[in-house]
């Protein structure tokens, strides 16, 4: 089998668009301003909202569908002093939206309690007796977060026991499920908004906001110092941060960074040694974000979730050390599962029959899609995610267990997982049960349907193929190495929170000299560098992390790269980190 792997990009050149002076008269700074220009924001007011994100005028979340219902349903409750019990998921998003309802309900005085299911022997949402496990505590109540849309005959099972369902699920909603009347009291979903809508992209953690906020204001209560929370989910759950999402963030990443909610702390200094200052989107996306989602990933998210309210600091420190080895534990099994995938699509030998531990490739054509006795359904997203980046395909990594397939999916940008998803559910045979949003999905079905599966599934992403699958580097504009300063990186600082829907600013530099190349690391795989302009003795320090993957570089090269303040030793300095880099073609 050929090699689906895909190494180089394809640079698009910036357009030559030149900010107006009034553009440039408002941000006070050339460099931000051609930025802007460049991604068709050339109105100078426009501009200045961009730059004060935290500012931008709030979505009233009163008037979202299902809100008031929910709003109504929880005043009842508070009222009649019932016990309500608060239903999450096991990832990041949901274990921060469970923190954020449970606190938001304590405080109007509301006896809450929560659960997270098991992934492993649960799965998403309300699946294994919640009429048993509400009952158990005397809950009259259940409110979801960040799950439940499509739980119908759970949700009428409580109904039919005398236990309302409230809703709050940002996952998209298939129109089989909105053609019929949803059991649930109140469904709260970021789907149901039309779609220019600036609260269309909520997370799960957002979602759940959207009704803690004008409960607690209804009760008299104040829920803004719960907006850490909120930046937190949805840095975690990779949302887009445009609109209501990048405003709830920026909010949020300063409340965060005033250290009101301790288990933050302890998970910092579990991650690693030293501070990290400030804490940004990028920090919270590497740092807390992947401890978090490792606990869900390998057993039990409640420690998330207590890490996430608790006080004490000997608590505290226990709760982050169980969060850090489940991380460590789920790097190994990660990089483990991911080499067995690349090695069986190098390959192509399928396993014998009485081989259950090696990958089966049922396809990889437009998708690839690989089954395997023995994986842990907690770790097959991310392999997932890892082979959707490195091949620029769907992957769909299936982990078969006696006559079940749980199947976790990730997709590239070209692909929109529901699409294909919804041409599978055309085949009533295959029976896939499950669901998700455009780039990232999962679900289950009977082990011997999943080859059918995968054929049905490859068809539909094939559909949607691009003419040519390449990875596409589009940088903002073109500097020189004169425009790597301290201020210019601080200006950059002024577009942030990065991530999804409005990455860091990606710069082309042309024609640079390589003065010094030293390589860092216990493989030296990466490359500390020192640059300079052609005919110029001043230089400039950057660093290319794996850049050393390739062999040696030229000594003129044409370069990708984000601007960063460093600090080391006590002395601060603009560096260039290098994103790509190729032969100077002038």
């Amino acid at each position: 089998m050929p090699s689906l792997a895909v190494d180089r990009s394809v640079w698009i050149e910036p357009a030559a668009i030149q900010a107006g002076a009034g553009l440039v008269e408002t941000l006070g700074d050339p460099l931000l301003a051609r930025i802007l220009a460049a991604r068709g924001i050339d109105d100078p007011a426009t501009a200045r909202r961009f730059t004060q994100p935290e500012r931008l005028p709030k979505s009233d979340p009163r008037l979202f569908p299902g809100v008031s219902a929910a709003i109504e349903r929880l005043t009842i409750a508070a009222d009649r002093h019932e016990t309500v019990l608060v239903w999450g998921d096991f990832d990041a998003d949901g274990q921060t939206a469970t923190a954020l309802m449970v606190d938001a309900l304590r405080r109007a005085e509301v006896d809450a309690h929560w659960h997270l299911p098991d992934r492993k022997r649960e799965s998403h949402g309300l699946g294994i007796d919640p009429v048993d496990r509400t009952r158990s505590i005397g809950a009259t109540l259940v409110i979801t977060c960040d799950c439940g849309a499509l739980d119908l005959r759970p949700i009428a099972a409580l109904g039919a026991a005398g236990i309302d369902t409230i809703v709050t699920d940002h996952h998209a909603i298939p129109a089989r499920v909105l053609e019929r009347a949803h059991p649930a009291r109140a469904l709260v979903s970021p789907s149901l908004l039309p779609d220019h809508h600036p609260a269309r992209h909520l997370a799960g953690v957002g979602t759940a906001y959207a009704v803690a906020a004008p409960f607690l204001a209804a009760r008299g209560r104040s829920a803004s110092d719960l907006v850490d929370l909120v930046a937190l989910g949805t840095i975690a759950d990779v949302a887009q941060l445009v609109d209501e999402n990048r405003r709830l963030v920026a909010t949020g990443l300063p409340a965060l960074n005033r250290g009101s909610r301790p288990g933050i702390g302890a998970l910092l200094s579990n991650s690693r040694r030293g501070s990290i200052d400030p804490l940004d989107s990028d920090t919270a996306a590497w740092y807390l974000a992947p401890r978090l989602n490792a606990l869900g990933r390998l057993g039990d998210a409640t420690p998330g979730v207590r890490l996430l309210l608790e006080d004490d600091p000997f608590t505290l420190n226990a709760l982050a050390a169980q969060a850090e080895a489940a991380n460590q534990r789920r790097q190994a099994l990660c990089d483990e599962m991911v080499g067995e995938i690349e090695r069986a699509l190098e390959t192509g030998d399928p396993p014998s029959d009485d081989d259950d531990e090696r990958p089966i490739v049922l396809v990889a054509d437009s998708a690839i899609v690989v089954a395997r006795r023995g994986w842990h359904v907690g770790i097959i997203g991310l392999a997932a995610q890892r082979i959707a980046q490195s091949r620029l395909r769907p992957a769909v990594i299936v982990a078969l267990d006696g006559e079940r397939g749980r199947a976790s999916m990730r997709a590239p940008e070209w692909c929109d997982l529901m699409v294909a998803l919804a041409e599978v559910g055309e085949d009533p045979a295959i029976g896939f049960v499950g669901g998700g949003h455009k780039a990232a999905a999962g679900g289950s079905m009977a082990a011997g349907m999943v080859m059918r599966f995968a054929e049905r599934f490859d068809t539909a992403a094939r559909a949607q193929r691009p003419f040519a699958i390449q990875r596409i580097a589009r940088p903002d504009v073109e500097i020189g190495l004169t425009d790597v300063t301290l201020e210019a990186a601080r200006s950059v600082r002024r577009l942030a929170p990065f991530g999804r829907g409005n990455p860091e600013p990606l710069f082309l530099l042309r024609n640079v000299a390589i003065r010094e190349s030293r390589r860092l690391g216990g493989d030296g795989r990466h490359l500390a560098l020192t640059l300079a302009s052609i005919g110029s003795t001043r230089t400039t320090s950057a660093m290319y992390w794996d850049g050393a993957r390739n062999g040696d570089l030229p000594d003129r090269v044409d370069l990708l790269g984000t601007l960063e303040r460093h600090e080391y030793n006590g002395s601060v300095r603009a560096r260039l980190q290098i994103r790509e880099a190729r032969p100077a073609t002038e």
